[in-house]
């Protein structure tokens, strides 16, 4: 009898209130989280690479460029000479504009998808939140004095 009472125990562990279930690779930041980045940063790259396609051509006629700007002018990727006409290849949009179009939605995503360690809620959840309780009813109208006075 004694044995039988033995088996029936369980042990019980504690565990902390802040504890996540799920595998992080940070705090606040796990496997579900990086996918929704890495979609991000893949659809901003192909807008990255679309905007270097944007291209136009400036041709100037070499007699009239200033001396320092003839200096060195070779035949490239980016720059044609032929005869007394060179062309030149600009983007439309710089460079720096490009890289912050590759960034900023990265970063914007992970700080909407990253959890609050206090709250277990990310910055779309508590979106998501908010309006669903500006949806609720917040006036009741009741009546008093009806039911059951004695």
């Amino acid at each position: 009898m004694y044995d039988i009472e033995e088996n029936e125990k369980k042990t019980q562990y504690l565990v902390p209130a802040n504890v996540s279930i799920r595998f992080e690779l940070w705090e606040g930041f796990g496997f579900s989280e990086l996918k929704i980045c890495l979609i991000v940063l893949a659809i901003s790259g192909i807008i990255f690479y679309l905007s270097g396609l944007l291209v136009k051509y400036e041709v100037y006629d070499m007699n009239l460029l200033p001396a320092n700007e003839t200096i060195g002018l070779v035949n490239d990727e980016n720059t044609t000479i032929e005869d007394d006409i060179v062309t030149k290849k600009v983007n439309i949009i710089p460079n720096g504009i490009r890289y912050l179009i590759l960034a900023l939605p990265t970063i914007a995503a992970y700080f909407c998808v990253k959890r609050d360690r206090s709250t277990g809620m990310s910055l779309i959840d508590n979106l998501i939140n908010m309006r669903d309780f500006n949806k609720k009813q917040k006036r009741y109208l009741y009546k008093y004095r009806s039911g059951s006075e004695v």
